[in-house]
């Protein structure tokens, strides 16, 4: 305890400087005149016991130095008048100061602005269970040909179909794709990020509604038409004043009418990591937006989905990994668009789904703000 108690005293007696000082010199006072008194009596003139008492004691102010070293602490001493004579020199020059004083703000804005960037599309997970047991799951080569019609065209629907029933290394598995769709039903028009999910997208992220309930595979079902919508907090929150009464009122998209089931809790804003969504509506329901031939479900050219997977307990990304190659062949054998010419069809066979971590979410914006 010695040695805390001793450190103590010395943090403590920088702040109490003066009343130290004045302790200090009355102490020293005190044993010159002793010493001069013990000179007088051993026969020394007064003059002669001054001298001798000041020479024993080495100089006052040498005295002082060594007991002020030993009951402070020279660093942080040595630290605080530098910083006292740094004040007055910025004092003295206040147009120095002014430029110092912005330099060191701007400084430190934009290294805090970039780290909040940084820790945004980079360094934070989903804000869903377990985001470590998440994998993307597409075709990420960069040779695919046909129509691309959401941020995250990875898969086509026919691929998709084939994933699902095929892999057996997700726990759960869904896919999802994106689309701006008109919510006005009548003068200036008013778009809502609209999620195109499979009946387990929720489920597989585990993601509980705030209020009513999300999808099941029930509701993503072919056929389905305008069934039910999900909707995020924060478009509850501007468009129904976030009023529990929203459950089960009607969202116009684009002239077709869903019914609102289920509403997300503040924290979801999916996986697209920069990217908010407003309504999600079952895959299914994409047929009543693109009629017969037109829909996105029966065009094998067009990419408009991803996949993203929980891997199963003691399964490793690593066999996850191969496993989504073992059944790539199968995949892309079973799925070749009708309309691709025969050299473009054999490149088409030749790919292999590929997998990489979701647990921080898929991101345009990392992409390109990662590397500068």
């Amino acid at each position: 305890m010695q040695p805390i108690w001793e450190f103590a005293s010395r943090v403590i007696s920088l702040f109490s400087k003066r009343r130290l000082e004045d302790e200090l010199s009355e102490e020293l006072r005190h044993h010159l005149e002793l010493t001069v008194e013990e000179n007088i009596r051993k026969g020394m003139l007064e003059h002669e016991a001054w001298s001798a008492a000041r020479r024993s004691f080495g100089g006052i102010e040498q005295a002082k130095e060594h007991y002020r070293k030993q009951r402070g602490i020279p660093m942080i001493e040595t630290l605080l008048q530098d910083l006292k004579y740094g004040a007055r020199i910025l004092k003295s020059n206040p147009g120095f100061t002014m430029v110092a004083i912005l330099s060191l703000a701007l400084g430190i804005g934009a290294n805090t602005a970039l780290f909040q960037l940084f820790d945004t599309i980079s360094l934070q997970a989903l804000p869903v269970v377990k985001p470590q047991e998440l994998q993307i799951v597409g075709v990420l080569d960069k040779g695919k040909r046909g129509s691309f019609t959401s941020d995250w065209p990875l898969l086509t629907y026919a691929q998709w179909e084939q994933i699902q029933s095929g892999q057996q290394v997700f726990s759960d598995i869904a896919a999802w794709g994106d689309s701006t769709i008109n919510i006005s039903q009548g003068g200036e028009s008013r778009y809502a990020k609209t999620l195109f999910v499979s009946g387990k997208f929720f489920q597989t992220l585990g993601v509980r509604p705030m209020l009513g309930r999300t999808f099941t595979p029930a509701d993503d079902k072919a056929g389905c038409a305008a069934s039910g919508a999900v909707i995020s907090y924060s478009f509850w929150q501007r468009e129904f004043g976030g009023q529990s009464s929203a459950i089960g009122k009607k969202l116009d998209l684009r002239g077709n009418v869903f019914e609102i089931i289920g509403i997300t809790p503040a924290s979801f804003f999916g996986v697209d990591v920069g990217q908010n969504f407003d309504a999600a509506i079952p895959i299914c329901a994409e047929a009543v937006f693109h009629t017969g031939t037109q829909s996105r479900l029966s065009k094998r050219y067009v990419w408009w989905l991803a996949a993203i997977g929980r891997i199963k307990p003691g399964v490793t990304a690593v066999q996850v990994s191969a496993q989504m190659a073992a059944i790539s062949p199968t995949v892309f054998k079973e799925t070749v668009p009708p309309n691709y010419p025969p050299d473009t069809a054999k490149r088409y066979l030749g790919f292999t789904l590929k997998t990489m971590p979701a647990g921080n979410g898929i991101s345009g914006l990392r992409q390109v703000y990662i590397q500068p």
